[in-house]
């Protein structure tokens, strides 16, 4: 049988089971118990672990079914121990929960946020470039337009954006390659 993650794995999926014992020697199971409490957008989810079989190590094991209703996003969390009387936090950090496609019925959009806006900038550039005037008015409502330029110079910024992020999931530099030749 594999061994288990000794720590929060960094990303969940909404729907899978998954698993971890964390092994605190100083605040051994049963005398003491593991809580994480995850927090986004004022929703909180709390795990407390169970003792681990023969070791003295905190199990934190959930189902499919406890994951299910788990909302997409990224979540705070602080781990702590406690025996009744005593609380104390050992770790922080955060964990990304992804939904379930398997649950999806429609709706669900994975493309980053840069993604979104070079996607929308470069249909506003493509329904822009057929537009006679950059602004008018109709019956003392005035609608201005941004310029060409400004358009063209914010799809870049944010093309920059998006191909810093491909090239961070490629596990590449983020500035990519620069060439330089001495002469």
């Amino acid at each position: 049988m594999a061994e288990l993650p000794t720590q929060i794995p960094s990303q969940l999926i909404a729907g899978d089971s998954f698993e971890w014992v964390v092994s605190l020697p100083d605040y051994p199971a049963p005398e003491w118990s593991v809580t994480y409490a995850l927090v986004k957008d004022g929703e909180c989810i709390t795990f407390t672990s169970l003792q681990d079989g023969e070791s003295l190590g905190h199990l934190l094991s959930f189902s499919s079914a406890d994951t299910s209703g788990y909302a997409p996003g990224v979540y705070s969390y602080q781990a702590s121990v406690s025996n009744g009387s005593i609380r104390k936090t050992f770790a922080t950090g955060s964990v990304r929960i992804l939904p379930d496609f398997a649950s999806q019925s429609s709706g669900y959009d994975g493309r980053t946020h840069a993604k979104k806006v070079l996607d929308a900038l470069e249909g506003l550039i493509e329904s822009q470039a057929f537009k006679p005037h950059s602004e008018y008015q109709i019956g003392g409502r005035a609608m201005k337009f941004k310029s060409f330029k400004e358009l063209i110079e914010a799809r870049d910024t944010y093309r920059s954006k998006y191909l810093a992020e491909e090239r961070r999931k490629a596990g590449k530099s983020a500035i990519g390659s620069i060439k330089v030749r001495f002469v």
